[in-house]
Protein backbone atom coordinates (compact mmCIF):
# COMPACT_ATOMS: atom_id res chain seq x y z
CA UNK A 1 0.00 0.00 0.00
CA UNK A 2 2.68 2.24 1.02
CA UNK A 3 4.53 1.19 -2.65
CA UNK A 4 1.68 2.05 -4.50
CA UNK A 5 1.52 5.71 -3.63
CA UNK A 6 5.22 6.01 -4.43
CA UNK A 7 4.65 3.93 -8.18
CA UNK A 8 2.07 5.94 -9.24
CA UNK A 9 3.81 9.26 -9.24
CA UNK A 10 7.03 7.40 -10.69
CA UNK A 11 4.54 6.71 -13.83
CA UNK A 12 2.77 9.77 -14.17
CA UNK A 13 4.81 13.22 -12.90
CA UNK A 14 6.95 12.92 -15.85
CA UNK A 15 4.08 12.90 -18.48
CA UNK A 16 2.35 15.22 -16.54
CA UNK A 17 5.41 17.96 -16.42
CA UNK A 18 5.89 17.24 -20.39
CA UNK A 19 1.98 17.74 -21.33
CA UNK A 20 1.19 20.73 -19.10
CA UNK A 21 4.57 22.24 -20.49
CA UNK A 22 3.52 21.42 -24.11
CA UNK A 23 -0.19 23.42 -23.58
CA UNK A 24 1.23 25.56 -21.37
CA UNK A 25 -0.75 25.72 -17.97
CA UNK A 26 -0.42 24.39 -14.72
CA UNK A 27 -3.94 25.37 -12.57
CA UNK A 28 -5.90 22.69 -14.90
CA UNK A 29 -3.69 19.35 -13.00
CA UNK A 30 -3.65 21.25 -9.84
CA UNK A 31 -7.47 21.22 -10.02
CA UNK A 32 -7.29 17.64 -11.17
CA UNK A 33 -5.42 16.98 -8.42
CA UNK A 34 -7.07 17.41 -5.46
CA UNK A 35 -9.94 15.69 -7.45
CA UNK A 36 -8.46 12.79 -7.94
CA UNK A 37 -7.39 13.31 -3.80
CA UNK A 38 -11.29 13.73 -3.00
CA UNK A 39 -12.09 10.48 -5.29
CA UNK A 40 -9.04 8.26 -2.96
CA UNK A 41 -10.40 9.04 -0.19
CA UNK A 42 -13.86 8.11 -1.29
CA UNK A 43 -12.65 4.77 -2.16
CA UNK A 44 -10.73 4.41 1.13
CA UNK A 45 -13.87 4.65 3.07
CA UNK A 46 -15.85 2.31 0.51
CA UNK A 47 -13.17 -0.29 0.06
CA UNK A 48 -14.59 -3.89 0.36
CA UNK A 49 -11.06 -5.33 0.62
CA UNK A 50 -7.47 -4.44 0.64
CA UNK A 51 -6.60 -5.02 -2.98
CA UNK A 52 -9.29 -1.72 -3.25
CA UNK A 53 -7.41 0.13 -0.64
CA UNK A 54 -3.89 -0.09 -2.88
CA UNK A 55 -6.08 0.82 -5.77
CA UNK A 56 -7.06 3.93 -3.66
CA UNK A 57 -3.51 4.90 -2.51
CA UNK A 58 -2.66 4.73 -6.14
CA UNK A 59 -4.77 6.97 -6.69
CA UNK A 60 -3.69 9.08 -4.39
CA UNK A 61 -0.44 9.13 -5.78
CA UNK A 62 -1.66 10.09 -9.25
CA UNK A 63 -3.48 13.47 -6.99
CA UNK A 64 0.13 13.93 -6.01
CA UNK A 65 1.40 13.79 -9.29
CA UNK A 66 0.51 17.51 -9.17
CA UNK A 67 3.13 18.83 -7.34
CA UNK A 68 4.11 19.26 -10.26
CA UNK A 69 2.03 21.83 -11.28
CA UNK A 70 2.11 23.04 -7.81
CA UNK A 71 5.54 24.43 -7.64
CA UNK A 72 5.78 25.36 -11.01
CA UNK A 73 3.14 28.01 -10.40
CA UNK A 74 4.01 28.73 -7.43
CA UNK A 75 7.69 29.87 -7.88
CA UNK A 76 6.41 31.98 -10.58
CA UNK A 77 4.62 33.98 -7.98
CA UNK A 78 8.34 35.14 -6.89
CA UNK A 79 11.08 37.33 -8.62
CA UNK A 80 13.31 35.53 -10.53
CA UNK A 81 16.60 34.28 -7.82
CA UNK A 82 13.94 33.35 -5.75
CA UNK A 83 13.08 30.07 -6.38
CA UNK A 84 14.87 28.62 -3.21
CA UNK A 85 12.55 30.90 -0.89
CA UNK A 86 9.62 30.17 -2.67
CA UNK A 87 9.93 26.24 -2.73
CA UNK A 88 10.83 26.20 0.89
CA UNK A 89 7.41 28.62 1.66
CA UNK A 90 5.54 25.75 -0.49
CA UNK A 91 7.37 23.11 1.33
CA UNK A 92 6.37 24.80 4.67
CA UNK A 93 2.95 25.10 3.78
CA UNK A 94 2.75 21.62 2.84
CA UNK A 95 4.69 20.01 6.05
CA UNK A 96 2.35 22.22 7.87
CA UNK A 97 -0.96 20.46 6.28
CA UNK A 98 0.05 17.61 6.15
CA UNK A 99 0.94 17.67 10.14
CA UNK A 100 -2.60 19.31 10.86
CA UNK A 101 -4.14 16.47 8.66
CA UNK A 102 -2.75 13.99 10.63
CA UNK A 103 -3.71 15.38 13.57
CA UNK A 104 -6.86 15.58 12.59
CA UNK A 105 -7.42 11.85 11.53
CA UNK A 106 -5.92 10.71 14.38
CA UNK A 107 -8.79 12.37 16.10
CA UNK A 108 -11.55 11.38 14.20
CA UNK A 109 -10.96 7.92 13.89
CA UNK A 110 -11.12 8.21 17.82
CA UNK A 111 -14.59 9.79 17.69
CA UNK A 112 -16.07 8.77 14.71
CA UNK A 113 -14.48 5.61 13.98
CA UNK A 114 -11.29 4.49 11.34
CA UNK A 115 -12.88 5.46 7.98
CA UNK A 116 -13.85 8.87 9.29
CA UNK A 117 -10.58 10.33 8.41
CA UNK A 118 -11.22 8.94 4.88
CA UNK A 119 -14.36 10.80 4.19
CA UNK A 120 -12.79 13.73 5.68
CA UNK A 121 -10.43 13.09 3.44
CA UNK A 122 -12.57 13.19 0.35
CA UNK A 123 -14.49 16.15 1.31
CA UNK A 124 -11.18 18.07 1.53
CA UNK A 125 -10.67 17.02 -1.82
CA UNK A 126 -13.98 18.09 -3.05
CA UNK A 127 -13.11 21.79 -1.31
CA UNK A 128 -9.79 22.02 -2.76
CA UNK A 129 -11.06 21.36 -6.05
CA UNK A 130 -13.45 24.16 -5.41
CA UNK A 131 -11.14 26.29 -3.96
CA UNK A 132 -8.15 25.60 -6.93
CA UNK A 133 -10.71 27.63 -9.68
CA UNK A 134 -10.24 31.08 -7.80
CA UNK A 135 -5.79 30.31 -8.31
CA UNK A 136 -4.49 33.02 -10.91
CA UNK A 137 -2.00 31.59 -13.16
CA UNK A 138 0.16 33.30 -16.05
CA UNK A 139 0.10 31.49 -19.46
CA UNK A 140 3.58 30.31 -20.69
CA UNK A 141 4.12 30.26 -24.45
CA UNK A 142 2.59 26.71 -25.05
CA UNK A 143 5.57 23.97 -27.13
CA UNK A 144 2.90 23.34 -29.54
CA UNK A 145 4.19 19.67 -30.36
CA UNK A 146 6.00 18.03 -27.28
CA UNK A 147 7.89 14.94 -26.68
CA UNK A 148 10.15 13.01 -24.58
CA UNK A 149 12.86 12.76 -27.85
CA UNK A 150 12.88 16.92 -27.89
CA UNK A 151 12.94 17.47 -24.60
CA UNK A 152 16.31 15.33 -24.42
CA UNK A 153 18.31 18.83 -23.37
CA UNK A 154 16.56 19.77 -20.68
CA UNK A 155 16.62 16.49 -18.80
CA UNK A 156 20.29 16.20 -19.64
CA UNK A 157 20.94 19.41 -17.58
CA UNK A 158 23.46 18.20 -15.07
CA UNK A 159 22.33 20.01 -12.24
CA UNK A 160 18.51 18.83 -13.07
CA UNK A 161 19.83 14.81 -12.82
CA UNK A 162 22.04 15.01 -9.89
CA UNK A 163 19.93 16.85 -8.05
CA UNK A 164 17.18 14.17 -8.95
CA UNK A 165 19.38 11.78 -8.28
CA UNK A 166 20.16 12.74 -4.87
CA UNK A 167 16.51 13.45 -4.07
CA UNK A 168 15.48 9.92 -4.86
CA UNK A 169 18.24 8.30 -2.54
CA UNK A 170 16.77 10.61 0.24
CA UNK A 171 13.31 10.11 -0.44
CA UNK A 172 14.13 6.33 -0.30
CA UNK A 173 15.83 6.69 2.89
CA UNK A 174 12.55 8.76 4.34
CA UNK A 175 9.87 6.65 3.16
CA UNK A 176 11.69 3.74 4.87
CA UNK A 177 12.43 5.34 8.37
CA UNK A 178 10.10 8.50 9.16
CA UNK A 179 7.12 6.94 6.64
CA UNK A 180 7.67 3.28 6.91
CA UNK A 181 8.92 1.14 9.43
CA UNK A 182 10.14 3.76 12.53
CA UNK A 183 6.30 3.56 14.16
CA UNK A 184 7.05 -0.02 14.06
CA UNK A 185 9.49 -0.37 16.18
CA UNK A 186 9.19 2.46 18.12
CA UNK A 187 6.47 0.05 19.33
CA UNK A 188 8.91 -2.37 20.27
CA UNK A 189 10.29 0.08 22.86
CA UNK A 190 6.84 0.63 24.28
CA UNK A 191 5.34 3.75 22.45
CA UNK A 192 2.15 4.80 22.98
CA UNK A 193 -0.39 5.65 20.11
CA UNK A 194 0.18 9.02 21.41
CA UNK A 195 3.89 8.68 20.65
CA UNK A 196 3.46 7.71 17.55
CA UNK A 197 1.43 10.73 17.00
CA UNK A 198 3.91 12.53 18.55
CA UNK A 199 6.47 10.93 16.47
CA UNK A 200 4.93 11.96 12.77
CA UNK A 201 4.26 15.43 13.63
CA UNK A 202 7.42 16.72 15.13
CA UNK A 203 9.32 15.08 12.18
CA UNK A 204 6.90 17.43 9.98
CA UNK A 205 7.18 20.51 12.20
CA UNK A 206 10.69 20.14 12.08
CA UNK A 207 10.85 19.52 8.54
CA UNK A 208 8.37 22.41 7.84
CA UNK A 209 10.40 25.23 9.95
CA UNK A 210 13.87 24.06 8.24
CA UNK A 211 12.30 24.63 5.01
CA UNK A 212 10.78 28.10 5.87
CA UNK A 213 14.10 28.84 6.76
CA UNK A 214 16.88 26.93 4.39
CA UNK A 215 17.27 30.27 1.83
CA UNK A 216 17.32 32.89 5.00
CA UNK A 217 19.96 30.52 6.51
CA UNK A 218 21.79 27.21 5.08
CA UNK A 219 22.17 28.77 2.04
CA UNK A 220 23.75 31.96 1.94
CA UNK A 221 25.62 30.01 4.56
CA UNK A 222 27.11 26.96 3.04
CA UNK A 223 25.52 27.61 -0.56
CA UNK A 224 23.38 24.66 -2.22
CA UNK A 225 26.08 21.50 -2.36
CA UNK A 226 27.09 21.96 1.25
CA UNK A 227 24.13 22.93 3.03
CA UNK A 228 22.91 19.12 1.28
CA UNK A 229 25.95 17.08 1.80
CA UNK A 230 25.71 18.12 5.84
CA UNK A 231 21.87 17.61 5.85
CA UNK A 232 22.53 14.07 3.95
CA UNK A 233 25.32 13.83 6.32
CA UNK A 234 23.58 13.59 9.63
CA UNK A 235 20.63 11.68 7.93
CA UNK A 236 22.76 9.09 7.42
CA UNK A 237 24.14 9.10 11.19
CA UNK A 238 20.32 9.32 12.27
CA UNK A 239 19.31 6.69 9.95
CA UNK A 240 22.39 4.07 11.42
CA UNK A 241 21.57 5.61 14.63
CA UNK A 242 18.28 4.36 15.33
CA UNK A 243 18.35 0.56 15.83
CA UNK A 244 20.27 1.06 18.79
CA UNK A 245 18.04 3.07 20.43
CA UNK A 246 16.55 1.80 23.83
CA UNK A 247 14.08 4.33 24.73
CA UNK A 248 11.22 6.16 22.73
CA UNK A 249 12.42 9.53 24.14
CA UNK A 250 15.83 9.12 22.13
CA UNK A 251 13.80 8.20 18.94
CA UNK A 252 12.18 11.80 19.41
CA UNK A 253 15.33 13.87 19.34
CA UNK A 254 16.40 11.52 16.30
CA UNK A 255 13.82 12.34 14.21
CA UNK A 256 14.18 16.50 15.37
CA UNK A 257 17.75 16.15 13.85
CA UNK A 258 16.14 14.13 10.97
CA UNK A 259 13.42 16.38 9.78
CA UNK A 260 14.94 19.60 10.54
CA UNK A 261 18.17 18.34 7.81
CA UNK A 262 15.25 16.96 5.04
CA UNK A 263 13.43 20.00 5.53
CA UNK A 264 16.58 21.95 4.95
CA UNK A 265 17.61 20.27 1.74
CA UNK A 266 14.36 19.27 0.10
CA UNK A 267 13.82 23.04 -1.11
CA UNK A 268 17.12 23.29 -2.12
CA UNK A 269 17.17 20.46 -4.12
CA UNK A 270 13.86 21.58 -5.67
CA UNK A 271 14.87 25.02 -6.76
CA UNK A 272 18.07 23.29 -8.06
CA UNK A 273 15.68 21.14 -10.33
CA UNK A 274 14.42 24.33 -12.48
CA UNK A 275 17.51 26.55 -12.01
CA UNK A 276 18.55 27.59 -15.47
CA UNK A 277 16.37 26.07 -17.00
CA UNK A 278 13.27 28.46 -19.27
CA UNK A 279 9.66 28.85 -17.97
CA UNK A 280 8.74 27.40 -20.63
CA UNK A 281 10.44 24.24 -19.56
CA UNK A 282 10.09 24.39 -16.00
CA UNK A 283 7.37 21.26 -15.82
CA UNK A 284 9.26 19.09 -17.41
CA UNK A 285 12.16 19.27 -15.42
CA UNK A 286 10.16 19.33 -12.34
CA UNK A 287 7.77 16.36 -13.43
CA UNK A 288 11.52 14.53 -14.08
CA UNK A 289 13.24 15.86 -10.83
CA UNK A 290 9.67 13.94 -9.05
CA UNK A 291 9.57 11.54 -10.92
CA UNK A 292 13.12 10.40 -10.37
CA UNK A 293 12.63 11.14 -6.55
CA UNK A 294 9.30 8.83 -6.54
CA UNK A 295 11.19 6.28 -7.85
CA UNK A 296 12.68 6.58 -3.68
CA UNK A 297 9.63 5.95 -2.44
CA UNK A 298 8.46 3.06 -4.24
CA UNK A 299 11.97 1.14 -3.36
CA UNK A 300 12.24 2.31 0.13
CA UNK A 301 9.27 0.58 1.33
CA UNK A 302 9.67 -2.25 -0.98
CA UNK A 303 13.33 -3.41 -0.65
CA UNK A 304 13.88 -2.37 3.49
CA UNK A 305 10.96 -4.26 4.02
CA UNK A 306 12.18 -7.40 2.06
CA UNK A 307 15.83 -6.94 4.32
CA UNK A 308 13.95 -6.65 7.07
CA UNK A 309 12.01 -9.25 7.16
CA UNK A 310 14.69 -11.54 6.25
CA UNK A 311 17.29 -9.66 8.67
CA UNK A 312 16.16 -7.53 11.08
CA UNK A 313 15.39 -3.63 11.69
CA UNK A 314 18.96 -3.37 12.57
CA UNK A 315 19.62 -4.51 9.10
CA UNK A 316 17.04 -2.92 7.52
CA UNK A 317 17.96 0.71 8.93
CA UNK A 318 21.54 -0.07 8.45
CA UNK A 319 20.65 -0.67 4.83
CA UNK A 320 18.88 2.92 4.90
CA UNK A 321 21.86 4.64 6.43
CA UNK A 322 23.91 3.18 3.48
CA UNK A 323 21.52 4.67 0.96
CA UNK A 324 21.53 8.08 2.48
CA UNK A 325 25.60 7.92 2.83
CA UNK A 326 25.18 7.95 -0.81
CA UNK A 327 23.00 10.44 -1.03
CA UNK A 328 26.27 12.70 0.19
CA UNK A 329 27.99 11.42 -2.68
CA UNK A 330 25.66 12.34 -4.85
CA UNK A 331 25.38 15.93 -3.38
CA UNK A 332 28.99 16.70 -4.07
CA UNK A 333 27.90 16.84 -8.08
CA UNK A 334 26.16 19.94 -7.22
CA UNK A 335 26.88 23.45 -8.02
CA UNK A 336 28.92 25.66 -5.14
CA UNK A 337 25.94 28.10 -5.65
CA UNK A 338 23.45 29.56 -7.89
CA UNK A 339 23.93 32.41 -9.43
CA UNK A 340 21.28 34.68 -10.55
Amino acid sequence: MVSAYGFAQLLFRLPLGLYSDRIGRRKPFITLGLLSAGVAGMVLALSPSPEWMIVARFVSGISACSWVAFTVLYSGYYPPGQTTRAMGHISFVNGLSIMSSTYLGGWLADHYGWLAPFWASAGFGVLGTFVSLGTSESRVPAHGTLSLNASREILRHPTLIWSSIAASLGMYTVFTSSFGFLPNFALTLGATKTDLGMLSALTLLCGSVAGLSASRLALPLLGPRYAIVVAYGVVTLVTATIPHATEVWQLFVLQALSGLCRGTAYPIMMSLAIHGISERDKATAMGFFQAVYSAGMFLGPLVAGQIGGWMGDTMLFSSSALVAAVSVLASLKLPRRLDG
